[in-house]
């Protein structure tokens, strides 16, 4: 029997910017809110789609209500044969002067927070442009691109500020079965986690 849905240990938190030291994004994953979200086989998303609106691409995918930080946000998560999509729609009640990053942090599996291998999806709010999205961390205090350390780029992403219903919308589509080992693997039918979040 085909598995059709994958299941997302999720914990939800918030930063004041990427660019913070490994200490301190720790001690933040340790206070994060813990859900579990369940991504649905469902039809896939082309990368054209993928552009900080959410529309009927959405439709089929699990949606939940989350709280990230002090903003309710609505977290979407599906999947086809070959990639896992996530959105996150994060209420602001307007724009923010810094602008916005939406993150998704996979732990490699050893359960320790900024440890060689962890596995992130960032992407900013960029007036919906498509973006590279795939980052590593390999042991130097930051995330590096997948590419800038010899791997290659198996997510894309895009965000933007809606002014009319003021908020920030990201979305996000990254291989399953990845062939670099710079990315976690994801496997249909078994549980993982990951944190979504956002910095500004």
């Amino acid at each position: 029997m085909r598995n059709t849905r994958i299941v997302i240990v999720c914990l939800v938190m918030a930063v004041a910017t990427l660019a913070v030291a490994a200490a301190s994004l720790a001690s933040c994953l340790s206070a994060a809110t813990e859900a579990t979200l369940v991504a649905p086989f469902a039809t896939g998303i082309d990368e054209m789609l993928l552009d900080g609106v959410i529309w009927l691409e959405w439709d089929d995918a699990g949606r939940y209500e989350l709280v990230i930080g002090s903003y309710p946000t609505d977290v979407f998560v599906k999947h086809d044969d070959e990639y896992f999509y996530i959105a996150m729609v994060i209420h602001t009640d307007g724009p923010l002067d810094q602008g916005l990053e939406a993150f998704v942090f996979f732990d490699n599996g050893d359960g320790v927070n900024y440890s060689t291998g962890d596995d992130m999806l960032v992407v900013s709010a960029q007036d919906g442009a498509l973006l590279e999205a795939d980052y590593y961390y390999p042991a130097t205090y930051n995330f590096r691109r997948d590419a800038d350390v010899g791997g290659t780029n198996d997510a894309l992403g895009a965000g933007k500020y809606d002014d009319s219903e003021q908020c920030y919308v990201f979305e996000f589509r990254r291989l399953i079965n990845s062939e670099d080992p710079h990315d976690m693997r994801l496997i249909v039918g078994e549980p993982f986690s990951a944190t979504y979040g956002w910095a500004g």
